[in-house]
């Protein structure tokens, strides 16, 4: 199970991240909808309301049917790729990446800190130990000479 602990300490550690990236991503997808939508309108299918143009640029972020999206908007909008394509690179490229990022550098920051749990004591433990041991004989023969007294 040390695998498992790897996993639930790094969600866990990136957690924080992850809220605020969440919090980016949902403040990008209102401001992209409104514009959209205020843009788009009076294609019903998939701008007829707000929350329908939320879901359509949810389906654009996953590039989920996002050719024939676009195919039969521009047939209303030739220009709507100025608005989509960065869209997509901004919120597909950007702030999914800045998500995946914090999950996998948080991964390697655990998977790390199990090895390093694992290996023993590095080499400041091992100095330290050794003085506390060299105090201990000191100790241990000056307790010897008092009782050979």
């Amino acid at each position: 199970m040390p695998r498992m602990r790897v996993i639930v300490a790094s969600v866990s550690r990136a957690l924080p991240g992850i809220l605020s990236v969440a919090v980016i991503l949902l403040l990008s997808f209102y401001v992209a909808s409104i514009i959209a939508y205020n843009l788009f309108s009076s294609d019903a299918e998939y701008f007829g309301t707000l929350g329908g143009t939320m879901f359509t640029l949810f389906q654009l972020m996953l590039a989920d049917d996002w050719g024939n999206i676009l195919r039969t908007l521009s047939k209303t909008y030739p220009h709507c790729y100025l608005f989509f394509v960065p869209f997509m690179v901004l919120v597909t490229f950007t702030v999914l990446n800045l998500f995946f990022g914090l999950i996998v550098n948080s991964m390697q920051q655990a998977a790390e800190a199990e090895n390093k749990s694992l290996e023993g004591p590095d080499e400041e433990d091992e100095s330290s130990l050794r003085d506390e041991i060299r105090g201990l004989k000191e100790q241990l023969e000056e307790i010897k000479k008092i009782i050979s007294r």
